[in-house]
């Protein structure tokens, strides 16, 4: 790492507006994102020109260390204005190889505080840095537990647990499809008695009626909603297929493309009334909810469709932090494996007593 051209970036939501109007040899720099996440991003409704997106330490075109940064408002929170309920998600803290042994990702880090005058969220924090927030004025939120459940046997993570296997891929290939067809024949009945008056509604926006639906389900939440807000997090443009992967030039940390990626969203419905609204997005065989909201005598037969979905997508396992939605799906179906993983939300200590009580959902402060 070569010190002297060392520089520290500000990456405000005009600046990248900017950069992306550029031609591409008049660029001084790499964006951490993908251009396609690039554009999805500074589409944020209420986003201001000059709210931050991204802070980052650049030696010439190579980034040695980022945050990525995204401005929310708080829900109503009773003595405090809006601009006072302004915060910043900070959905990752990045450094490379060659910079995890200096102290240019805690500078990128302290200047991100700066920045935004100390106004941080973090929904999740990366197990190795616990003892980073330990030592910092930021208190804890919410713990809460993430879900991660497996559908059929997956031959990478086989592969991980035993490396032996990775030489017989055929064999761990063979396993896994085997294994997605027995579970699947297995919930079979369930999934048709649970779904058998149900019909789906695919879309790409919400129309007044499904956010009609939605706006009583995430009134609580920490974050506030609009029907604006949740159709730019649910828009398939923050996701780019590049089905001749090993060719593509395409480049960003914080990646919004892959030869198998997508995005789902549907409301399920019974003689003409919505139970349910799903969006999940997808890479490869893995999945990662984004809403999956239903009351709860209705969520069995939502997580029927859900497995459907996934089942016909080539899915394997999938990620949520809804507990309802957990709950549901394995007291319903038969699964080969579920494991949990304690994730944190902390916030800077400047604004936990507006969050201190309040409860992070899913939904909030999604932004992969």
């Amino acid at each position: 790492m070569d010190g002297t051209d060392l520089k520290v970036v500000i990456l405000t939501k005009k600046e990248i507006s900017d950069y992306l109007q550029k031609p591409a040899l008049e660029r001084e720099y790499s964006l951490p994102f993908s251009a396609n996440k690039a554009h999805w991003l500074i589409e944020k409704p209420g986003m201001d020109d000059a709210d931050f997106c991204a802070i980052m330490a650049t030696t010439g075109k190579e980034i040695l260390s980022f945050t990525h940064l995204v401005p929310d408002l708080l829900s109503n929170r009773e003595g405090y204005g809006q601009e006072e309920r302004k915060i910043y998600w900070m959905p990752q803290w990045w450094a490379s190889e060659t910079a995890k042994s200096t102290v240019v990702s805690t500078y990128v880090f302290s200047e991100s505080l700066k920045a935004t005058s100390n106004k941080i969220l973090v929904k999740a924090y990366e197990q190795n840095a616990e003892a980073f927030y330990t030592k910092q004025p930021f208190s804890m939120v919410q713990t809460n537990q993430r879900h991660v459940v497996f559908i059929g046997l997956a031959s990478d993570v086989l592969a991980q647990r035993l490396p032996v296997l990775s030489k017989v891929k055929f064999f761990t290939k063979g396993l896994e499809k085997t294994s997605v067809k027995i579970y699947a024949w297995l919930n079979r009945s369930r999934i048709n008695t649970l779904g058998h008056d149900l019909k789906i509604k695919y879309f790409h926006r919400l129309d007044v009626d499904s956010w009609n639906f939605i706006k009583p389900f995430v009134e609580n939440d920490i974050v506030q909603k609009s029907r604006e807000y949740i159709n730019w997090q649910i828009d398939h443009k923050q996701y780019l297929s590049t089905p001749l992967d090993k060719k593509k030039s395409n480049i960003g940390l914080v990646r919004g493309y892959g030869s198998k990626i997508g995005m789902v969203n549907y409301m399920v419905t019974r003689d003409n009334a919505h139970i349910g609204f799903v969006s999940f997005h997808y890479i490869g065989r893995t999945a990662y909810m984004k809403y999956v909201l239903a009351h709860p005598d209705e969520m069995a037969s939502v997580c029927a469709t859900l497995y459907e979905h996934l089942n016909k997508l080539g899915v394997i396992y999938f990620f949520t932090d809804n507990a309802s939605l957990a709950k549901h799906f394995l007291d319903n179906f038969s699964t080969v494996y579920h494991y949990t993983q304690t994730k944190k939300s902390m916030a800077h200590n400047s604004i936990y007593d507006m969050v201190g009580n309040a409860v992070v959902t899913e939904q909030d402060g999604h932004f992969i």
